[in-house]
């Protein structure tokens, strides 16, 4: 029962968090969360809740979240801004969500969840935890962490609150630029804001 309940918790986790940083390991294993604190020595790195620590030495490379965002949104001829997002013209208010037509509603659910990052880093947090498991329970873990099994029981949790049109449009949005860029920054603001507001209640109390 524990291990089913922290599962889901993974999964809600998962869901809510769509692009966070990743640590690539020389070993081939990924870990993926919000990195603490980063040296010429070590990285922390907080991976749903769990603080984990690596050495320099043990590390291949890191991919930021704020880095990939400032990578993918920096348009050329924009003197580097990587704030500035081309203007697609009046085109941009009205998305052209026909390339979905021939999608069921349930397909256009998993296509969401895909877009929107849910089904990759459900699928990191996954091989993570077999990774990390013992040797003898990797094979149930392998069993009960079945991505898509996972993801279609997923499905109408998001059919009871999307129309067919709402996902179409949705997932349009999220394929383009300014959706790409709210993805990735997401987490980033939500982290400066909770870092702000700490700040400022800390100043209220001296």
């Amino acid at each position: 029962m524990k291990c089913i309940f922290l599962i889901l918790t993974l999964i809600l986790s998962t869901a809510s968090l769509s692009f966070a940083d990743t640590v690539h390991l020389k070993s081939g294993r990924t870990v993926t969360g919000n990195i603490l604190e980063r040296s010429d020595k070590q990285i922390k790195i907080d991976a749903n809740g769990i603080t984990l620590t690596y050495y320099m030495d043990e590390v291949d490379r890191v991919e930021s979240a704020e880095n990939a965002a400032t990578a993918e949104t920096t348009t050329p001829g924009t003197s580097g801004d990587p704030l500035f997002v081309e203007s697609k013209g009046s085109a941009s208010s009205a998305r052209d969500t026909s390339a979905y037509d021939s999608l069921s509603k349930e397909g256009l659910v998993l296509k969401y969840m895909e877009v929107t990052g849910v089904k990759n880093n459900m699928k990191k947090t996954f091989t993570d935890i077999i990774d990390a498991a013992p040797e003898e329970k990797k094979t149930e873990l392998r069993q009960v962490l079945d991505l898509d099994d996972v993801l279609r029981q997923l499905i109408p949790v998001y059919e009871q609150y999307f129309s067919e049109q709402d996902l179409q449009e949705l997932i349009a949005f999220y394929e383009s630029d300014v959706g790409r860029k709210l993805l990735k920054t997401a987490p980033l603001i939500l982290k400066d804001s909770m870092d702000r507001s700490l700040e400022y209640f800390q100043g209220k109390l001296e």
